[in-house]
């Protein structure tokens, strides 16, 4: 069974999550009474803040293979660029393909009396 490398932005946003989570305990560990203004909604204020966060450092982060291939392009060096673009068709494909007029068939039109 292969594996996969786990992209960048998984790690990177599962760092900021825990950095966040770490920073919320103690928080709540040295002032306890912190977010008691917000009642019963106090824990979804966590979850907010965590999966915030997770977002924010995957966001942030890049991965070379979620590139678009312009920007891969411009990332790599000028020795690796290639030094044009590519055909969209093979030049053997295109040498073998004769291009003539397509037939036309129309049907007769009489006019109306």
């Amino acid at each position: 069974m292969t594996t996969t490398p786990v992209s960048p932005k998984v790690t990177a946003g599962a760092n900021w999550a825990a950095y966040a989570t770490l920073a919320l305990t103690l928080l709540s560990t040295l002032t306890p009474g912190s977010l008691d203004f917000l009642g019963k909604f106090a824990p979804l204020a966590y979850g907010v803040v965590v999966g915030s966060t997770y977002a924010l450092g995957a966001f942030l982060k890049a991965d070379p293979l979620r590139q678009a291939p312009a920007d891969q392009a411009a990332a790599t060096s000028p020795a690796e660029a290639p030094s044009a673009p590519p055909s969209v068709y093979p030049a053997a494909a295109v040498a073998a393909a004769e291009v003539t007029a397509p037939e036309v068939i129309a049907p007769e039109v009489t006019p109306a009396a």
